[in-house]
């Protein structure tokens, strides 16, 4: 995601701090100024926040670490002011598996409630005896009471994340569980339906209570909601349609030796971006170029530069009775520009991002098109 950071790599998955995470520090800055906060609050103050975003990560690699069981990898975690967001390659179609992936995250933060709770017992409740119970104020700078905070945020954590509000964990949960009798496009639309309707609640409350963060987690799930219902849609129009009927059978083939100048050529006269690379011995496809090379190797500054110095070695294949849905994830796990098209183990073509656009937009615009 734009704007930002990488802080850490856990378990192979990077984990990214976005700027607007600024803010956070800059609250706890206006809360000590404004409530005039002693070094212990401060720190307590501090230290709250850093349990909140804790707890998050770990929430969030549930659902990472669950998704990875079932062959789903996790592009990058990304932690936000309002919560986090593990960014996986795909979701997982299988309701059965759409439902663990999701309920993973708050068993995490239950966990962790669980783990907490025996200070509640054999500290916390015995302490009550010989102090006062504490006002919200009192509360912060008071470390007798941390662990209790701590324990209380993550129950919140789960519950909050339990609401079937699509596409939270709950409303996911939702999905999953409609889906295994009404399918998967059904049920999206009933979990997209009543994830707006609480959206919605959220926004009118944050505005008339005067808290507006809760109105903007309101608009933040309905138009990701939103966003997601469409792309769940263009899945449908995906699976409608084999590879064989849109990949592109006459393409250039490029050899190691070729120079850089004949796909930059292409690529100017917008032709081809994206290309197979051939040896030149067996001429057996041994690797891709695509437009992000042809760049690099402009960026070079090299006349006498080959299709060698810059091109991926490895290739990603797909069949032409393969639907397009296929085509696409394999693209977006893989990282790939283009895949090879293979009809028993022959090369008959290929097909990259754009060629899937440009079928989109076509039954965007004529949606009688056949799924070839």
């Amino acid at each position: 995601m734009s704007g930002s950071l990488q802080i850490a790599r856990l378990f192979g998955i990077p984990v990214q701090l976005h700027w607007s995470f600024s803010f956070v520090v800059l609250f706890i800055l206006y809360m000590g100024f404004e409530k005039n906060m002693d070094a212990a609050q401060l720190l307590w103050l501090s230290l709250a926040a850093l349990g909140l975003f804790v707890s998050i990560l770990l929430h969030e690699f549930g659902h990472a670490l669950t998704a990875r069981r079932y062959g789903v990898e996790t592009k990058d975690i990304i932690l936000l002011p309002i919560g986090g967001l593990a960014r996986l390659t795909k979701l997982p179609e299988q309701p059965f598996q759409e439902f663990v992936v999701a309920i993973a995250g708050p068993c995490v933060n239950v966990a962790l409630s669980l783990l907490l709770s025996p200070y509640l017992f054999l500290v916390l409740v015995p302490g009550l005896e010989d102090r006062p119970l504490p006002t919200p104020d009192s509360l912060i700078g008071d470390f007798f009471f941390f662990v209790p905070f701590m324990f209380s945020m993550n129950v919140g954590l789960a519950i909050f994340n339990l609401l079937p509000a699509f596409p939270m964990d709950g409303g996911r949960v939702l999905r999953a569980l409609l889906a295994i009798k009404l399918g998967r496009f059904r049920a999206t639309q009933i979990a997209v339906v009543l994830g707006q309707l609480i959206a919605t609640a959220m926004m009118c409350y944050g505005v008339w209570s005067n808290n507006y963060s809760y109105a903007f987690i309101g608009i933040f799930i309905f138009f990701t909601a939103s966003k997601e219902f469409r792309w769940v849609k263009t899945e449908r129009v995906l699976q409608q349609a084999k590879t064989g009927s849109v990949a592109r059978t006459d393409f250039t083939k490029l050899y190691r030796n070729t120079s850089m100048q004949v796909p930059y050529s292409l690529l100017l006269r917008n032709q081809e971006r994206h290309f197979l690379v051939f040896d030149e011995q067996d001429h057996q496809v041994i690797g891709t170029l695509s437009e992000g090379d042809i760049l690099k190797g402009l960026k070079a500054g090299s006349p006498d530069a080959r299709v060698s110095a810059f091109y991926t070695e490895g290739l990603e294949t797909v069949e032409t009775e393969s639907d397009l849905k296929t085509a696409n994830d394999k693209m977006r796990s893989s990282g790939a520009d283009i895949l090879a098209v293979m009809e028993e183990g022959e090369l008959v073509g290929v097909v990259d991002a754009d060629m899937i656009q440009h079928y989109l937009k076509l039954r965007h615009r004529l949606p009688a098109i056949g799924a070839g």
